[in-house]
């Protein structure tokens, strides 16, 4: 089963979206935020492998310019590949338990979420 990335540390998440708040049109156009986004989440859920890494390609080209600091003065790098791990890993999680859960698998002990 593939790795899970491991949930985002406090301080990610504010970085992450300081780039978003920074770099993001969502303010003067938040439908087509949401379409690409949308547009990203379908094609990689349920496309082809190739049209899952021609997406994931044209989010990297994208995200390669964004770069900055925090209101807090962290610098923050949307091309990091491990802040790319640690900010996507959550929705991730959530949404691979929710579709073992409809399968009837045991989704807190495949995903190492078990007490």
């Amino acid at each position: 089963m593939p790795r899970i990335p491991r949930r985002p540390r406090q301080h990610e998440l504010a970085d992450v979206l300081a780039g978003f708040d920074q770099h993001s049109d969502y303010r003067s156009d938040p439908e087509s935020r949401l379409q690409r986004t949308a547009a990203f989440v379908t094609v990689t859920t349920f496309g082809t492998s190739r049209q899952a890494e021609q997406a994931c390609e044209r989010v990297r080209r994208a995200h390669a310019p964004v770069r900055g600091v925090t209101p807090q003065g962290r610098p923050y790098d949307a091309g990091d590949p491990d802040r790319t791990a640690a900010t996507e890993g959550p929705p991730m999680r959530s949404s691979t338990r929710t579709d073992l859960l409809r399968a009837g698998l045991p989704a807190d002990v495949l995903l190492g979420t078990s007490s």
